[in-house]
């Protein structure tokens, strides 16, 4: 930070990737003085088709590092009292690694989920999106996670916290978002999703069209070259 606050004074302009990294610039590093924007990161055309869940999936999917940090204990907790419309005990598949991989098995076998959670270690996103029906992001802390935006792109039901600037992914939905570390909290709107999968639809169809129009590559690549012009032409 402290190098960050040196080099400010040279700099021409600052380009965060959220409004939620800017106001941490602000509060951690300087305010900035210099031309100053915020450019969402872009997804690549393809990453915006829409994935259909395989049959069998699980009710819910996580993806991404298997730390406390990103709420696993939480989701897990969440997980052990629901079930589905039928009374059958609701499902979940994990995918990935991290430092607490070994507290998180002890944890699913002291709640004996060990049948109704499934760990897959290390998978590409896309892949895992079709063995969940509902991607949950359960983080007590982010920046702009690209795993919200992917699955969102995918057109996939999310159920996410509201940390980091998850809030400007989901946008016009972001009322939605869950009050972070909570378990409660978590456990209700993944019971609401069981409860009414297809209420979802109209949200996350809109969610898909909110991020198609403001987090792809060309549109990103489209502001900053303008940001790097404007600097050449002054």
């Amino acid at each position: 930070m402290a190098i960050e606050r040196l080099l400010i004074g040279q700099t021409g302009a600052l380009i965060f990737e959220s409004a939620h990294a800017q106001k941490v610039f602000a509060e951690k590093v300087k305010e900035p003085r210099c031309s100053h924007h915020v450019i969402h990161n872009g997804l690549a055309a393809s990453e915006f088709e829409e994935i259909s869940p395989d049959q069998g999936a699980a009710d819910f999917v996580y993806v991404g590092e298997l730390r406390w940090l990103k709420g696993i204990d939480l989701l897990i907790e969440a997980l052990a009292p629901l079930r589905r419309s039928d009374g059958s005990p609701a499902t979940l598949v994990m995918a990935g690694d991290g430092p607490d991989a070994p507290a998180l098995r002890e944890k699913i076998q002291r709640l004996g989920l060990e049948q109704r959670v499934t760990l897959v270690g290390v998978q590409p996103a896309r892949d895992m999106f079709a063995r969940g029906r509902c991607v949950v992001v359960p983080s007590r802390a982010e920046s702009l996670p690209y795993i919200v935006l992917e699955a969102a792109a995918a057109g996939r039901p999310v159920i996410a916290t509201a940390v980091g600037g998850i809030g400007e992914i989901f946008g016009p939905t972001s009322s939605e978002l869950v009050t972070p570390d909570n378990a409660p909290a978590l456990g209700n709107a993944m019971a609401a999703y069981l409860a009414d999968g297809a209420g979802l639809a109209a949200s996350t169809a809109l969610r898909h069209r909110h991020i198609e129009a403001q987090f792809s590559i060309s549109h990103m690549t489209d502001q900053i070259e303008a940001v790097y012009r404007g600097l050449v032409a002054s």
